[in-house]
């Protein structure tokens, strides 16, 4: 057993004059500006996790919860219904239209082009939707209405302007975000991955039907978007390669691929959003999105 008080007895005999000789007008100074440099360093490396960064996180981990949440349907595909999106107010289907909008605010983009995205990465050009009614139940009578609604939608924070685009769409045209299927009909997405496509080999001579190849093709497109949903989704920190001064890419998404939206509001007791949907850009008619709404205006309107 160490015996520590007749060790610390001999330490001025071990040490003889060697601790006499050392400038401690110099070693005390240099020792503090050490550690407070070690300490400066510690606390860069240990950053507090962001409520958002958390979500990310907590939003990749499947839970036993997650396949108990009911999600919105449409038995009969074959209607029309109203979703809404949530974009920049210069925002239209027709692309040519959004940049000539884009070009007159220049002055508003470039003060603000440091700004975290609120949109999730258009993979595939994917527009994202939900339901309106849904939306407002969760963002009705909130103090700051465009960061609730980015809070439910599972978006980062960012305070440019931005409207929700209502859209009258063919339901045939909308998909579910999730990793069972994308039927409108499923009331939850489960942990079960669907079967993948099997199609009888043609016979000599013949060539794919084209509904064969069409449904080869739409789940080829549903596949790519589930994996690249996942790589842009689930990660922190990047940034656009080679502009770096560009953060559009910098920031992950609380992906659920469960078919509905992450609420990263801190102060919920649980983080589920609304249902939320996917439809391709070319697949919205040219004349929609005329009707829209600043956040304020949608979240304080009647439910409808």
């Amino acid at each position: 057993m160490i015996q520590w008080p007749s060790i610390i007895k001999r330490l001025p005999r071990i040490l003889g004059d060697w601790w006499q000789t050392l400038d401690w007008y110099l070693l005390i100074p240099t020792g503090c500006f050490v550690l407070i440099v070690l300490l400066v360093f510690v606390s860069d490396t240990q950053q507090a996790v962001t409520p958002y960064q958390a979500a990310i996180l907590d939003a990749a981990v499947r839970k036993p919860p997650h396949l108990k949440v009911e999600l919105s349907t449409f038995p009969d595909t074959t209607k029309e219904e109203t979703f809404v999106t949530l974009k920049h107010n210069c925002w239209h289907p027709d692309p040519a239209l959004t940049d000539n909008c884009d070009k007159t605010n220049a002055a508003n983009a470039q003060q603000n082009k440091d700004s975290t995205p609120t949109t999730k990465p258009a993979v595939a050009n994917y527009i994202w939707l939900t339901i309106p009614s849904e939306l407002k139940k969760q963002c009705r009578d909130k103090t700051n209405s465009l960061k609730t609604i980015q809070q439910i939608l599972g978006l980062p924070e960012d305070k440019r302007d931005f409207k929700l685009f209502k859209l009258r769409l063919k339901l045939d045209k909308v998909r579910r975000p999730c990793f069972s299927g994308s039927n409108l009909q499923d009331k939850f997405c489960t942990f079960n991955l669907p079967e993948p496509p099997v199609l009888p080999k043609p016979a000599e001579g013949k060539s794919y039907s084209e509904e064969e190849v069409e449904k080869l093709i739409e789940d080829y497109k549903r596949l790519r978007f589930l994996n690249e949903q996942m790589l842009t989704s689930w990660r922190d920190g990047f940034s656009r390669a080679g502009a770096p001064e560009q953060q559009s890419d910098a920031y992950g998404f609380p992906f659920t691929g469960m078919g509905w939206t992450y609420n990263w509001d801190p102060e919920r007791e649980n983080h589920i959003g609304v249902s939320e949907f996917i439809i391709d850009e070319a697949d919205i008619p040219a004349d929609a999105g005329k009707d829209s709404q600043s956040p304020e205006e949608f979240c304080n309107q009647d439910l409808s």
